[in-house]
């Protein structure tokens, strides 16, 4: 395949017309003045929420208490956060 047409596929350029988009998505994406033509076909993927890292080993987790409880679990020496009381 060439790199004109991978560029389109990964989401370099607009899928219809070429024009240059900026970075990769890592899917064909329209640029604004296409996106009209692609409404009834085209959904965007939501973006995927943010992970939460480990504060000692960097393992990421779904959540901030999965983390918490990880580093208790674990015995990672971060000290929990205190409270403001």
């Amino acid at each position: 395949m060439g790199e004109y047409a991978e560029m389109m596929l990964d989401g370099t350029m607009c899928m219809s017309c070429g024009e240059y988009l900026g970075s990769d998505n890592g899917f064909p994406t329209p640029c604004p003045n296409c996106a009209d033509d692609f409404s009834e076909y085209y959904e965007p993927i939501p973006k995927q929420p943010k992970k939460h890292k480990c504060r000692t080993c960097n393992k990421r987790f779904r959540s901030t208490a999965a983390r918490d409880q990880h580093e208790r679990d674990v015995g990672h020496p971060f000290k929990a956060r205190e409270s403001s009381q």
